[in-house]
């Protein structure tokens, strides 16, 4: 199965707490995301606590190959892989973590904790020739192979800067 874009956009999201320098975390969703300017709502905690939540949006071709460069650059491809199954919902939805104070230090790491930039996309499988939204076991499949291509053009390019 050749995958090209199985993901049109990526939607991240990061919560600044009060106690969180807001430079820092915008810093961090900028890292992550790499394309975009985000923007910012005023939300308030549990505990009536004051939360900013900054979103930004990636798409288009330039910004999506980017973002899954980015991501195979910094060796995630299989740790993403290994538990597609947990990050996949029902509705064919791709959901990622990444450590949010690893991305303030320049370093892309996936994260299973709270502190952290969240990533939510829509999983799209060609069918017949047209793209049609996946279902949870259509998408797991799809973004295997994708990652599985990936991790293999990584390869080949390493290869290449060696000779």
């Amino acid at each position: 199965m050749s995958v090209e874009r199985p993901i049109r956009r990526l939607d991240l999201r990061a919560y600044q707490h009060a106690t969180e320098d807001r430079d820092r975390v915008v810093l961090a969703l900028r890292f992550v995301a790499g394309d975009g300017e985000p923007a910012a709502r005023q939300a308030e905690g549990y505990h009536g606590n004051p939360i900013t939540v900054w979103e930004v949006s990636v798409s288009g071709r330039a910004g999506m190959e980017g973002f899954w460069a980015r991501l195979a650059d910094a060796g995630l491809c299989a740790g993403l892989s290994e538990n597609l199954e947990e990050r996949i919902s029902e509705d064919g939805e791709l959901f990622v973590r990444f450590d949010k104070q690893q991305a303030v230090g320049g370093r892309l790491a996936l994260s299973p904790g709270d502190d952290v930039i969240s990533a939510r996309g829509r999983v799209l499988a060609t069918v017949k020739g047209q793209e049609a939204r996946a279902d949870r076991d259509i998408a797991v499949e799809v973004m295997r192979a994708f990652l599985r291509e990936l991790e293999k053009k990584k390869a080949q390019g390493a290869g290449r800067d060696r000779r």
